[in-house]
This record gives C-alpha cells, sequence and structure tokens, in this order.
C-alpha cells in the first residue's frame, strides 16, 4: 500500500523517497493494514509555502486517494 501511494505521490512532489518499515505504536497495535503518509516538512520554506496553498493539498490528497484505489483494485 505504502508503495503504491508513494508511486503516485511523486507525480505531485517529485520525490525520490522510498517506503521503509518502521516500529511505530500506530501500526503495530492494530490488526488493520496503515501507512503513516508524510506530505512535508513545515521547517523546510519549499515544503511550508507549497503546503500553503489548497491546490497543492488537494493534489496531495488525491494522490494518496488515486494510490489507495489502485491497490484496493489489485486486491479485488
Amino acid at each position: 500500500l505504502a508503495d503504491t501511494i508513494q508511486l503516485q505521490m511523486k507525480e505531485v512532489t517529485g520525490s525520490k523517497y522510498i517506503p521503509a518499515s518502521g516500529d511505530f505504536y500506530l501500526l503495530n497495535e492494530t490488526d488493520n493494514l496503515g501507512v503513516l503518509v508524510e506530505v512535508g516538512f513545515l521547517t523546510n520554506t519549499q515544503d511550508l509555502t507549497q503546503l500553503k496553498t489548497e491546490d497543492y493539498r488537494e493534489e496531495l490528497a488525491f494522490s494518496i486517494y488515486k494510490g489507495i484505489s489502485q491497490f484496493l483494485e489489485k486486491l479485488f
């Protein structure tokens, strides 16, 4: 799921980040599938500037939606 979401987000962000597993309570203590998504850093001026725009936030949200949809299509 994380890989599929990241592929969609790369189209918006241009990020070269590769999803990684982590030891997070939120993910470890549930039986459901989960992904933590970071869309930028407020301490990065370029990220902050982009995150202040509604269009950019909508593009990010839609890319996450597309990643989830593609993942679910593979399952069913």
